[in-house]
Order: structure tokens, then sequence, then C-alpha cells
């Protein structure tokens, strides 16, 4: 099925056709459970949710939520935010249910683009996700293309559509995030 297809899967689903968002998940659910996979990245420590189990948790998740969705790359990244926060959630959860709350350090591997300069060392995923709360509070539109590029996997120029600016301008703030989201874990460890 096309991209075409699949977008007017969402708007119908979007306008509230209970049946089209049935039809929707068996044509993205291995581009969701690829998304899972790579946001889920464990090097060591404690394996967290399966890639399987947080695909069908987000999609639960959307379905409730009603995120707005304009067309398949807004449903993905919306996906991609979604699944963040149920890890996060569940690796806080499992934290305080271990003996004395200490974190449970998931790994999060940056290996979805092959546009990368540079990689942003594995960070615990909940100091990731501390930092890039840290950076939504001063730039939401770079915080959002950090989601956008290493939890949704999305390509230069994917964000540049979904955020309305130019590829271009999607490498250079990307460019500049990955650096101050680098100094901002170095901080967190300390």
């Amino acid at each position: 099925m096309s991209t075409d297809n699949i977008t007017n899967l969402i708007h119908q689903w979007q306008n509230g056709d209970d049946a089209a968002i049935n039809q929707l998940m068996p044509l993205v659910y291995d581009q969701l459970h690829e998304i899972a996979w790579k946001s889920q990245g464990v090097k060591g420590g404690d394996v967290t949710m399966r890639p399987t189990a947080l695909v069908n948790e987000a999609f639960i998740k959307l379905q409730k939520s009603h995120h707005e969705v304009i067309d398949r790359t807004h449903f993905f990244a919306a996906a991609a935010l979604t699944m963040r926060h149920i890890m996060v959630d569940f690796i806080r959860h499992k934290s305080r249910d271990k003996r004395g709350g200490g974190k449970t350090h998931v790994m999060f591997e940056d290996k979805i683009s092959s546009e990368q300069d540079q990689s942003i060392a594995t960070p615990d995923i909940v100091d990731l996700n501390e930092a890039l709360e840290s950076l939504e509070k001063t730039d939401q539109r770079k915080a959002r293309m950090i989601e956008l590029h290493y939890f949704a996997g999305l390509s230069y120029t994917e964000i540049a559509e979904v955020q309305s600016v130019s590829a271009a301008t999607v490498g250079r703030e990307l460019k500049f995030s990955k650096a101050w989201l680098a100094n901002e874990l170095n901080r967190l460890k300390k």
C-alpha cells in the first residue's frame, strides 16, 4: 500500500472512523517495530520492554489520545514520541521497584541514520529524557528535531517536512543540539 493510502487511513482515523485504525495497524506495524527496536538499543543492564510490547502499548496510547496527525511522517513522529514516554515511565517504575530506587541503565544506541555526522555517546535513557526536557524549555524546535531523529529515525528531509524548514536548517540545528546534549549529559553524570 502506498504512502498516500496510509495518509488517507490516518485522515479517516483522525475523523473518527474506527475501522480505519484496524486497516492502518498492519500497514505501519513493521516500521513501528523497527522504531521500537532502535529506540531500545539496550547495551548491558536489564532488558526493558520488548519492542513488540512497546509497539502495542504505543499504538493503544495513540488510539486513545488521537494525536493530531497530518500524514505518515507525522504519525511515525507521534508514535516515536509516545514510545519514548512509555520507555521512560517503564524505567522509572522499574527503578522504584528495585532496592534503593537506583537508576536502571538502559543505553540508547545511535545507529538510526546514515546522515549523522557524530553520534551522542550512548546515554542512559532517563538522563537523555531529562536533557531533552531541559533543551525543550529553551528551544522546543531543536528538542523536537532530536526526538524525530533519534526516536523516530526520520531523515533530515523528513524532519524538515515535519518542522517546515529546510534540510540544511535541520542539519545545522541537529549539529548544535547534539553538542548541547553531550554537554548536558556530561553535566548530569557529575
